[in-house]
């Protein structure tokens, strides 16, 4: 849905903040947002920032997207940078993000099975960087 907003102001189909959408090229006269491939490719330069700056780590990976790499990085920080991912996710400070990445990485593996016919561990390194 080009023109969702959530409660936090996260806009359009990928949800990024309108700061992340600053002179990224959208097309003159259109919101940068609800331009699926300009939100769309927004969105991808995101994961894979964040991709980079956790090491391909999906749940770190996923926190920050989620709630921004300034929270992220603050619970990384707390448990000392070296949590395993069951500690790094009951760690998550943000009901909503906490959820958001168990969601996002349980639909990972149902399609992941759907896909290929069984299931994997969690890994969002499909895409080549």
């Amino acid at each position: 849905e080009p023109a969702a907003r959530s409660r936090a102001g996260a806009l359009g189909w990928m949800q990024v903040m309108p700061f992340h959408h600053r002179d990224n090229g959208a097309l003159p006269g259109r919101d940068h947002w609800s331009d699926a491939a300009g939100a769309v490719a927004r969105g991808d330069v995101l994961v894979t920032e964040n991709r980079r700056r956790y090491r391909g780590d999906p749940y770190r990976l996923l926190a920050a997207y989620n709630a921004g790499p300034g929270a992220a990085g603050r619970w990384d920080k707390q448990l000392g940078g070296s949590a395993d991912a069951a500690e790094f996710l009951a760690w998550i400070g943000y009901t909503e993000t906490r959820s958001y990445v168990e969601k996002v990485l349980i639909d990972k593996i149902v399609y992941d099975w759907i896909l290929d016919g069984a299931p994997r561990a969690p890994s969002l390194s499909a895409t080549k960087e």
